[in-house]
């Protein structure tokens, strides 16, 4: 398991920290899943990339709950990059 923490990059109050955890070992073959924690009345979306400068969105729209959100994506190629983000 992996865990990032992703932030605005600006150091300032606004700055929004996402904590993603990426897995390798899924339940699922040929996959890999993502899990990050939601706050009630936020959305999100995931994307990926191969090369961190061109981002495909997976999924929009994912309803925060307050609790752990968990994804799945393919596992495509030799290395891919995930990211979450607030809409």
């Amino acid at each position: 398991v992996i865990t990032i923490n992703v932030t605005n990059g600006f150091g300032d109050a606004e700055d929004m920290l996402i904590r993603l955890s990426i897995s390798g070992e899924s339940d699922q073959e040929g996959m890999f899943s993502a899990t990050w924690p939601s706050e009630i009345g936020k959305t999100y979306k995931l994307e990926r990339s191969t090369d961190l400068l061109n981002w495909q969105n997976l999924e929009e729209g994912i309803p925060g709950t307050g609790e752990s959100i968990q994804r799945f994506a393919p596992i495509l190629g030799p290395k891919a990059f995930l990211r979450v983000s607030e809409e």
